[in-house]
C-alpha cells in the first residue's frame, strides 16, 4: 500500500495532508503512475484493495495538522474531518484510484 496523492482526502488537505510526512515518504504516487511503473519493470498486476481505516486516520490527522495552522476551528474541524471521511472513504470503495491508501499486488 501507497499514499495516494490524487485521493480525495490529499486534494482536501493539501499541504496538511499526513502523508506529506517526510522522511517517511519521499515521493508520492497516483495509482495509474505504480502501475506503470511495474509494468514498465516486468511486473503484471494481479489484483488489489484498499486499507479503509486508513482514510479516517489520514483525515483525523490531517485535520489535527490543519488545526494546528487556524485556531480557533476545532469543533468545525470535527464536522469537517466526518464529512470529508465519508466523502474520501465512499468514493475509495467505488474506485480504488480514489482511495487514500490503495493496495497494490504484482506477479513477476
Amino acid at each position: 500500500a501507497l499514499p495516494n496523492i490524487g485521493s480525495v482526502d490529499s486534494r482536501a488537505y493539501g499541504a496538511n495532508w499526513v502523508a506529506l510526512d517526510a522522511p517517511r515518504h519521499l515521493f508520492h504516487f497516483r495509482p495509474q503512475d505504480v502501475r506503470r511503473f511495474a509494468v514498465a519493470r516486468g511486473l503484471t498486476p494481479a489484483g488489489g484493495g484498499v486499507l479503509p481505516l486508513d482514510t479516517p486516520y489520514n483525515v483525523l490527522l490531517s485535520e489535527q495538522l490543519a488545526g494546528q495552522v487556524v485556531r480557533g476551528t476545532r469543533l468545525f474541524g470535527l464536522f469537517r474531518a466526518i464529512r470529508v471521511a465519508l466523502a474520501a472513504s465512499i468514493r475509495g470503495a467505488i474506485d480504488r484510484s480514489r482511495s487514500s491508501s490503495p493496495v497494490y499486488v504484482f506477479r513477476s
